[in-house]
């Protein structure tokens, strides 16, 4: 028997129903890890209610979406430039109740959506959210689903309490709520974490997937007490791209992978910036600073970025 979605008013019944009714096409049917290349955005921002146009093909001959991949591309689409990029994403999702009424499917679900980039040769997640959402999709005449309504249902959603409220009333009449376990956390993160290692079999690299480390007693700011210095170091755009921690991180660019490492000398209280070359091994850019007089020196910058 099919559960009854009650009718929200006002505002959000106008604004899913008219969503729903002309959205065509919305979600990607194409590969579930994505490459990322776009800014990074506040996580106040991570959110959006309005989906957009998409453009539409002619003679579109695609397969039906089955749910769990427009759930997962839903995610994806939703996320994907809002937060520190990767070198690709991984998602993982657990629904905790669905409605179904004229049409439309509504799915609550505990989400994650992560970024991930080789730290200290471990592919890690480097940035992303956790989030419980409302997701609703129009079913369509073959069968699949095709995304028409999408919002986070916490702070982050730009809704107020009344409407969050609102939103979340059929869950309450179910007679089930919203809550969730740190074993779900750990289920929906080892789903995001199993996209992330077929994203490594696809380059042909082997590294452990893991969560993001604290760098305790590494970082920069615990080696520099020059509060001068110190603020020069973190603000300055080109060595934005190194670690701010004693060790190693990777970023592809144009096609080449490069490391990017940072290293501290004690006995010469000098710390260097690294950007070497990952196949040759060469340096492409080396960059010295003497902590005890400040100084910034460029030894070896063969190419710029």
């Amino acid at each position: 028997m099919k559960k009854i979605c009650i009718p929200l008013y006002g505002l959000l019944l106008a604004l899913c129903s008219s969503a729903c009714s002309a959205q065509k096409n919305v979600t990607n049917g194409d590969a579930l890890i994505y490459s990322q290349t776009e800014p990074p955005s506040d996580d106040s921002n991570a959110s959006s209610n309005e989906i957009s146009e998409p453009i539409m093909q002619e003679n579109d001959v695609s397969e039906p979406k089955p749910l769990s991949e427009a759930i997962k591309s839903a995610i994806i689409e939703t996320n994907k430039g809002k937060y520190s990029p990767g070198e690709c994403c991984g998602v993982g999702y657990k629904v905790m109740e669905t409605f179904e009424e004229d049409g439309i499917l509504s799915v609550y679900a505990l989400t994650t959506y992560l970024e991930y980039g080789f730290e200290d040769n471990v592919f890690v997640n480097i940035s992303g959210t956790n989030s419980k959402n409302l997701m609703r999709f129009r079913l369509t005449a073959d069968q699949g689903y095709e995304l028409c309504f999408y919002t986070r249902l916490d702070v982050y959603s730009g809704l107020s309490e009344e409407e969050l409220e609102t939103l979340v009333q059929p869950l309450k009449d179910s007679g089930k709520q919203y809550l969730f376990t740190d074993q779900d956390l750990q289920e929906i993160r080892k789903q995001a974490d199993e996209e992330a290692s077929e994203y490594l079999k696809s380059i042909n690299r082997t590294a452990d997937v893991g969560e993001r480390q604290s760098h305790e007693g590494k970082r920069i700011e615990e080696i520099v007490l020059n509060e001068d210095l110190l603020y020069k170091l973190l603000k300055d755009i080109e060595l934005s791209f190194y670690p701010d921690w004693l060790g190693t991180t990777e970023k592809v660019e144009n096609g080449e992978r490069y490391i990017y490492q940072t290293d501290f000398d004690r006995e010469r209280q000098e710390i260097t910036y690294t950007k070497t070359d990952y196949k040759t091994g060469a340096v492409v850019n080396k960059i010295a600073v003497d902590i005890l007089n400040g100084t910034v020196t460029h030894l070896n910058e063969a190419a710029s970025r």
